[in-house]
């Protein structure tokens, strides 16, 4: 009986409050509708800018991170290839180093890449080589 009574005035003063609040309860949700409609202010939007760039910021950094801890699983060493390829050219092996690292390796033999632009294939096929003009040390 204590149970009924109590939740029956509970009831009571919430009914009691709701009407008698009723109008500040309405204003405020008036209010809060009228808020959600507004456009954020520019500070809102450039913190949320900001979040996002500081939270790509984080990923790219652990994705750095994990790349480092990674273990290479095969290794290619291309110094035996290179100091074949430097006997070839009967460099002397005395003054090439043999820390070679990218494309720089074929530079350093005074050789470079060729890259050709071609509308088409046919273009291509068409050339022949005395039309083209190749230069000291180029390789094709």
């Amino acid at each position: 009986m204590l149970q009924v009574s109590a939740s029956t005035e509970r009831a009571a003063r919430a009914a009691m409050l709701t009407s008698r609040f009723s109008d500040i309860i309405c204003k405020a949700g008036k209010l809060l509708d009228h808020d959600i409609k507004k456009p954020r202010p520019k500070q809102a939007t450039a913190r949320m800018l900001f979040q996002r760039e500081e939270q790509l910021r984080r990923r790219r950094e652990d994705s750095r991170r994990k790349l480092e801890r990674m273990k290479p699983t095969a290794t290619f060493d291309n110094s035996e290839i290179l100091k074949e390829f430097s006997a070839l050219c009967g460099c002397p092996s005395q003054s090439l180093p043999y820390r070679f690292e990218g494309s720089s390796s074929l530079e350093k033999f005074g050789l470079r890449l060729r890259t050709f632009t071609y509308d088409d294939i046919e273009e291509a096929v068409r050339l022949d080589d005395a039309e083209r003009d190749i230069e000291e040390g180029e390789i094709v």
